[in-house]
């Protein structure tokens, strides 16, 4: 349920990628307990936030394809190794390694593709932690 809210939520608001507002309600609900729920919740924002900074910086210099594609092995790699250990540090990867293939593949705007990640991502982490707390016993 909270997928499809979310989804409906961010295709109700105009978004071109409902995926990523999905993806985020379901971060919350990946953990057991409600504490964990809300701590994974601010990881995902927080990460994004910080994810977008470094992504705005690469998005904006105009690299040649072969460098971006070494940021995009290096942003996978550094995902990899973190996403174990602390979600919202992975997310400062992960972030900008999805909007970089994004990009490769069909560059858009980088001002409103920035907006969109952020607030599809709180749309997201919203329904999901808000899930979690309703469905408490």
């Amino acid at each position: 349920m909270a997928v499809a809210l979310a989804g409906g939520i961010a295709t109700a608001a105009g978004f071109e990628r409902p995926y990523w507002a999905m993806t985020a309600a379901l971060v919350p609900l990946s953990v057991v307990t409600l504490r964990r729920q809300v701590t994974r919740g601010v990881h995902r924002a927080a990460g994004t936030v910080a994810g977008l900074g470094v992504a705005a910086g690469l998005l904006v210099a105009p690299l040649p394809i072969e460098a971006t594609i070494a940021l995009v092995a290096l942003c996978q790699a550094g995902a990899e190794l973190l996403v174990g250990r602390h979600y919202a540090a992975a997310m400062v990867f992960i972030t900008p390694l999805a909007l970089l293939v994004g990009q490769i593949a069909a560059p858009q705007p980088v001002p409103g593709l920035l907006v969109a990640r952020l607030v599809e991502t709180v749309i997201g982490v919203g329904v999901g932690v808000a899930t979690a707390v309703a469905t408490r016993e």
